[in-house]
């Protein structure tokens, strides 16, 4: 008998630790992940619970214009995606509203994408350089870890956090209880994937975050940019994701990305305007170097708005760097003014935002 009531204990904690209670905030529906069919509608105010926080993508139409992230549930014996958009955990505050329906990624994605060398990913994080080890844990052979990866991912959504990162670490942070006078969140990490398992590899993540423990979040928004830190001593750079990020991305992971699609990125701004790729193709380049401008550029006696016109370079001009000069804001754009020669042996200045190394 006290086996028995003891076994009863033990399946009521188990179910007590891994079953949430969201409420519906709008009328919605379950969706099928494989077809994006709606397989029943769910009213607003309807009470659902959620044994697991796992997460997949789901689509609001047959078109696949509109990609949401769904929590898989049970509701009336149908099995299925509920939008996490459209529910709330009960007993829980909300996301504060600069946070909320965002995505972000780690910085030094866009970093090791602009170096355009994917392999500078390993500079920050160790996992991959000991790739090899990681095999141990999978029956993969002869893949690489670029072959396969996905940008770790903070995504906010109401009052669930869900934290993606590559194959060790994915984690869920929920309970948002408040933002403290501090201007910091309170909440807890109440589900890890990987906790289950004995990693000897570090992830991004996963000595930050670890399932059961509360963090304190501060957080700071500056333009695309936003700046996290745990427990008052973890820092953490993201930038916001942009639809066109992931598979820009891919494409530099498989080496199968061309000058278009760098063309085509959208670098991420500060608040004021302000863009640090913009004065790194300038800044990171030596002297000699071969660029073209990017769109009609004068050509001056000296470095500032004001000196001497000696001619207007048409969009797409060579030009050789032989001198860098001051750092200057000009219609928002930050870079630094450079002085160049052209093919018919004419120098002078021009701004350095609007030039581009050849390639």
């Amino acid at each position: 008998m006290k086996k028995g009531l003891i076994l009863l204990t033990c399946l009521f904690l188990c179910i007590s630790l891994y079953a949430y209670d969201f409420y519906v905030i709008r009328d919605t529906y379950l969706y099928d992940p494989s077809t994006s069919s709606k397989v029943t509608s769910i009213p607003k105010k309807s009470e659902i619970i959620i044994d697991r926080i796992g997460t997949g993508c789901v689509y609001r139409d047959g078109n696949h214009d509109e990609i949401l992230y769904g929590v898989k549930i049970t509701y009336n014996n149908f099995k299925g995606y509920i939008p996490l958009e459209d529910i709330i955990l009960k007993n829980s505050m909300l996301i504060p509203d600069d946070l909320n329906f965002s995505e972000w990624i780690p910085a030094y994605e866009l970093e090791s994408l602009y170096s355009r060398n994917r392999k500078n990913l390993e500079d920050y994080v160790s996992f991959y350089k000991n790739y090899d080890k990681w095999r141990k844990y999978t029956d993969w052979d002869n893949d690489t870890w670029y072959s396969s990866h996905i940008p770790p991912r903070f995504i906010y959504i109401n009052s669930v956090i869900r934290i993606e990162s590559f194959n060790l670490f994915n984690g869920y942070i929920a309970n948002i209880v408040t933002k403290n006078d501090d201007g910091k969140i309170a909440m807890q990490c109440v589900e890890s994937e990987n906790s289950g398992y004995d990693y000897d590899i570090p992830d991004y993540f996963t000595d930050i975050f670890l399932e059961g423990e509360s963090y304190n979040l501060d957080y700071e928004i500056d333009g695309d940019y936003l700046y996290l830190t745990v427990n008052n001593q973890t820092k953490i750079t993201l930038v916001r994701m942009r639809p066109g990020y992931s598979k820009v991305l891919f494409k530099f992971y498989v080496n199968t990305i061309t000058e278009e699609d760098y063309k085509s990125i959208v670098w991420p701004r500060h608040a004021d305007g302000s863009c640090d790729y913009d004065d790194k193709i300038i800044q990171n380049q030596k002297t000699s170097a071969s660029y073209k401008t990017t769109d009609n550029l004068r050509l001056r006696r000296s470095e500032a708005t004001t000196s001497e016109i000696l001619t207007t370079l048409k969009k797409g001009t060579k030009v050789t760097v032989i001198e860098f000069g001051k750092q200057q804001t000009i219609d928002g754009v930050t870079a630094k003014w450079v002085k160049v020669q052209l093919d018919d042996g004419t120098e002078g200045w021009c701004f350095g935002g609007y030039l581009e190394p050849r390639p």
